[in-house]
């Protein structure tokens, strides 16, 4: 086995760069770990190949040295599990590749080490959960449910104290069924019907000590007739028939 070691120097321009072989061969395609000075933080990329592709751990380093990525290869694709890490060296993302797709959970990470998202994947398609969280916190900002890419199944968003404050269900990326929005005390705030996408059927909004505070009728998205409050005004879909605080 040969090993060759490739230095790339930015020359000027970031396109300008000198590429010397330390055997004087110029063999890019021998199996080698290559060594580049990369355009334009000039950080440095340790890759292993194999008759000329990437085969093994490929590192990306910051231009202080730190590592930046890592990224498994065999034949050419990221196929493991492929890392990235802030400056200070705190890991910022992980998730695995099968044959340069991503597959499995796929995580990302705030500098302090709490969960920023998580994402679970198959054949590079979202597919399953995925997960949000409040910046420095353990509680989930919003959860949704995914298919073959798409949004398919039911959608939760959260209150910072980790109470629900919307339940959903989409198809296809479009809103469907019922829609159930609530106060941070859980007392139901409003109920809405989707149908492809639209509101489709009737609306109820309620005050927080549970009582009907308006209703709306919607055909294709669009209202039917007026809004209607408790106290018996109506009006356009923009009109707030909860008292004020």
């Amino acid at each position: 086995m040969k090993w060759l070691l490739l230095v790339t120097v930015a020359m000027g321009a970031a396109n300008a760069q000198d590429t010397t072989y330390s055997d004087g061969t110029g063999c890019g395609g021998c199996d080698s770990v290559v060594v580049s000075i990369s355009v334009p933080d000039s950080g440095r990329i340790e890759t292993p190949l194999r008759g000329g592709e990437k085969n093994g751990l490929e590192k990306v380093f910051s231009r202080s040295g730190k590592t930046r990525r890592e990224t498994h290869f065999v034949a050419g694709r990221p196929h493991g599990i492929q890392r990235e890490y802030f400056e200070s060296g705190a890991l910022r993302k992980e998730g695995a590749y099968s044959d340069g797709r991503k597959q499995g959970t796929h995580k990302e990470y705030g500098e302090s080490g709490t969960l920023v998202e998580a994402c679970e994947y198959s054949g590079d398609e979202l597919d399953g959960k995925a997960w949000k969280y409040f910046p420095n916190s353990k509680i989930a900002r919003t959860e949704w449910t995914y298919s073959h890419g798409k949004a398919n199944g039911p959608m939760r968003r959260f209150h910072k104290t980790g109470a629900v404050k919307l339940e959903a269900s989409y198809s296809d990326d479009m809103e469907t069924g019922t829609h159930r929005s609530y106060y941070e005390s859980g007392v139901l705030e409003r109920e809405t019907n989707f149908a492809k996408g639209k509101r489709d059927g009737t609306e109820k909004g309620y005050s927080e000590s549970g009582t009907l505070a308006d209703s709306a009728t919607y055909r294709g998205g669009k209202l039917v007739g007026r809004k209607v409050c408790a106290d018996g005004r109506s009006g356009d879909e923009f009109l707030d028939c909860l008292p004020a605080k």
